[in-house]
């Protein structure tokens, strides 16, 4: 049996910039949520990268995410730029668009 304990942290990011929507930080290992899903709206790109940097930072080394999975549709794909150019481990991918496809909702795919 592997426990969760067994896999690295991922995190997932949507980003959005100003009205009505939000944008999420969501962390887990495997399919278990380290944490609740955290979300803000009204910052742009720059803040958002701020956050999560800072985030990152302020997480003890062993639980850092050796991934931070950035949905690209839309606004997210400056946020992975501009968190791979500070070192941080960040890939875009088309999450939401491969939940909606799989009949779910998931972030960080």
């Amino acid at each position: 049996m592997v426990t969760s304990q067994a896999y690295f942290p991922v995190w997932g990011v949507d980003v959005t910039r100003f009205g009505d929507d939000r944008t999420a930080l969501c962390k887990r290992r495997s399919n278990a949520l380290l944490e609740p899903i955290t979300s803000w709206h009204g910052a742009d790109t720059m803040e958002t990268c701020g956050r999560v940097a800072k985030e990152y930072e302020q997480t003890d080394e062993d639980d850092r995410p050796t991934k931070i999975l950035v949905d690209v549709i839309g606004l997210g794909a400056g946020v992975v730029d501009r968190l791979k150019e500070l070192g941080l481990p960040a890939r875009g991918g088309e999450c939401c668009r491969v939940g909606l496809k799989r009949g779910i909702r998931e972030i960080a795919g």
